[in-house]
Parts: C-alpha cells; sequence; structure tokens
C-alpha cells in the first residue's frame, strides 16, 4: 500500500514538474523531475521487496510496473523508443 503512495506522489511531481518547466520556470520543473525520479525509485524498492518477502506480492507486482512507468527518465526513454 505505501508503494501505491510512492507512485502516486511521483506521477504528481511529475506532474508539477512538467507544468512548472512548460511555463518557463526550467529549474524548478527540473528539480521536481529530480525528485520524481528518486520517488519512483524509492516506490520501486517498496514493490521490490514486497515480491521478495512474498508479501502481497500481487500489489508489488503492481506498484515495480507503476514505478517504472512514473519515472520521468525512463517514461521519456520509453516514448523515445515508440516514436
Amino acid at each position: 500500500m505505501i508503494g501505491l503512495v510512492f507512485v502516486a506522489l511521483a506521477v504528481g511531481l511529475q506532474v508539477a514538474g512538467i507544468v512548472q518547466a512548460s511555463s518557463g520556470n526550467w529549474e524548478l520543473g527540473a528539480q521536481l523531475a529530480w525528485l520524481a525520479i528518486g520517488v519512483s525509485a524509492v516506490a520501486f524498492v517498496v514493490g521490490l521487496v514486497a515480491v521478495i518477502r512474498r508479501r502481497a506480492w500481487p500489489l508489488g507486482v503492481t506498484v515495480l510496473i507503476a514505478a517504472l512507468l512514473a519515472n520521468p527518465y525512463l517514461l521519456a526513454r520509453l516514448l523515445d523508443l515508440f516514436g
């Protein structure tokens, strides 16, 4: 459950970073993107621990996938791969 909170926080930080960067505030947008990367990494670790310990492993797998998609760096690479 805590992993989903971290994923939601990472998505919120990513959206806030995009809004700030598109309004011309590049520095704050970049800082929010880096923070979103860190938070999504924490979510990934939490999901990985849930899978390894076999405690709520279906939710852990969901958190792992969502954390990867919530990471701005990996999302940019994934979108670049497709287009």
